[in-house]
């Protein structure tokens, strides 16, 4: 009896030792695949999550909200994020970048904030896609080497005409692409507002006509255009006029813009001035004396 009551607590013993290995194997390999499982996840997001910065939207889709600079000349910006489209970038996301030379924007981007590409100093060529329907202000500026924004001819918002960007109607150019080496750029009729910044810090420019089909100009679209000589406004244009290649309101008595490009040493403000625009001035390194008369109440 002693015997068999031996052999059963021996033939006990290896059931329960058998069933707790087994469960342990079985949790240990289920512990790992889940382990797997989410370094696999961490690795798919780790993949976009190296060169950008995230914020989550409302309807649960995704905004770059900033580049971690890097030394790639292009840029390939993904379509989605965790298995979410990204639909934004936002303000300043790729400020002061000067090592891309290349982006591409995958269709589904509504939504390009002011400021997003801001002085990048090397970009050269952007395309904007089909889904974009907002452009903020200033989103190009300063792009130092940019000669071409390509816009996709399906976008219903925006157009390209030789490089420059404009809205679809045509009556507003947003930008100039300010690292053409062109000297003259003749605004299309079609334009009926110049945007602000739109030609600023252009190195090339020396001469830009204005049609008498525009009724404004943003502030400081012609500022710190170095080669700047001559603004040439339409005689017919009832907003704005010229007067020595230099940009004034149409009754003469705002100087908005001096063609800071020019090699004159001396200026005299015509008697009709009474406000000197802001930065009207600014850079401008050939002027030594600037004669401005007693009609002149204000100086930016």
């Amino acid at each position: 009896m002693k015997k068999i009551l031996s052999l059963l607590m021996i033939v006990l013993t290896f059931v329960l030792s058998f069933t707790l290995a087994s469960c342990e194997y079985f949790d240990m390999l289920l512990n790992g695949e889940q382990e797997n499982s989410n370094e696999e996840s961490n690795e798919e997001s780790s993949v976009d999550s190296k060169y950008y910065e995230f914020t989550i939207n409302d309807d649960g889709s995704y905004t770059i909200a900033k580049f971690k600079d890097c030394y790639d000349s292009t840029v390939i910006i993904p379509a989605e994020y965790n298995g979410k489209p990204i639909t934004a970038i936002a303000e300043e996301a790729f400020v002061w970048n000067d090592s891309i030379v290349n982006i591409t924007i995958p269709n589904g981007i509504k939504t390009i904030a002011r400021h997003a590409f801001s002085s990048c100093s090397a970009l050269d060529n952007i395309t904007i896609p089909a889904s974009v329907t907002s452009i903020g202000e200033f989103a190009l500026m300063d792009c130092t080497s940019l000669v071409n924004i390509e816009v996709d001819r399906n976008n219903q918002h925006y157009k390209s005409v030789d490089g420059n960007l404009y809205t679809k109607n045509g009556d507003t150019l947003i930008q100039y692409a300010i690292g053409k080496n062109e000297e003259t750029f003749v605004i299309p009729d079609t334009v009926e507002n110049i945007a602000e910044y739109a030609l600023s810090f252009s190195g090339g420019l020396k001469n830009v006509s204005v049609p008498d089909s525009v009724k404004k100009i943003g502030e400081f679209a012609f500022f710190y255009m170095s080669r700047l000589e001559c603004i040439d406004i339409s005689e017919n244009n009832a907003n704005y006029k010229s007067i020595d290649g230099n940009l004034y309101s149409g009754d003469g008595s705002k100087l908005i813009q001096y063609a800071i490009g020019k090699t004159e040493t001396s200026v005299t403000i015509i008697e009709s001035v009474t406000a000197i625009g802001d930065y009207a001035f600014t850079a401008c390194e050939s002027l030594i004396s600037v004669n401005i008369s007693n009609n002149v109440t204000s100086i930016g």
